[in-house]
């Protein structure tokens, strides 16, 4: 079933299953069999049962298994059109590397901004960041399946801590001669991005 689930969809079970306005276990399955199958709830609320409670089976791998990993891919094909994702943080424009620290700086938010995070490090094929607006970027990554969407954000999650490890030491290197105003203004903004215990005493 998880080859079925698009990032959108896989968000809109995730609300469901963070969600503590439901009046029991069995009206949060309902919930979530209603948005598995596009349908509304009334749909299900309607049904007889016994049907109910077999129809409800559906969504019992959302809970006792994980995402199975799949290998990250270079390129996505989304209605046609093609993505190129950079993995490589030199291949990033300063505004490409602005928009993923952004949007990956709240860990509580990675799922709802899942697709953000993809379209930070994504550029249409033929184009160059930022020809083509971000949030059309973003809606379409909404249709990306959740097992190539997870294996591209947890190998990029990877080599993004190692690099955030790594570039405090090589920008203390690069401002040892700038005025001390000037390392404290960096210095502050590297806390911002949560690297701030990596940063070198000056």
């Amino acid at each position: 079933m998880w080859d079925k689930i698009t990032v959108g969809k896989f968000q809109q079970l995730h609300d469901i299953i963070a969600g503590q306005s439901f009046e029991n276990e069995l009206d949060k399955r309902l919930h979530l069999l209603a948005c598995l199958e596009d349908k509304e709830p009334q749909h299900y609320e309607d049904m007889p049962l016994p049907r109910f409670m077999e129809e409800v089976k559906k969504t019992h791998f959302l809970s006792v298994s994980d995402i199975p990993s799949v290998k990250a891919k270079r390129e996505l094909v989304i209605d046609g059109a093609k993505y190129r994702v950079l993995y490589d943080f030199r291949d990033l424009t300063a505004g490409q590397f602005i928009d993923a620290i952004n949007e990956t700086k709240n860990k509580d938010e990675h799922v709802q901004k899942l697709h953000r995070i993809l379209a930070a490090i994504s550029v249409p094929e033929g184009k160059k960041y930022g020809d083509m607006p971000f949030d059309d970027v973003a809606d379409a990554m909404l249709e990306v399946g959740i097992l190539d969407a997870q294996a591209i954000a947890l190998f990029f999650c990877d080599l993004w801590s190692r690099f955030l490890k790594d570039i405090p030491v090589y920008l203390a290197k690069r401002v040892r001669k700038a005025k001390k105003g000037d390392w404290k203004k960096l210095e502050t903004a590297l806390r911002n991005i949560g690297v701030g215990s990596n940063v070198p005493a000056m």
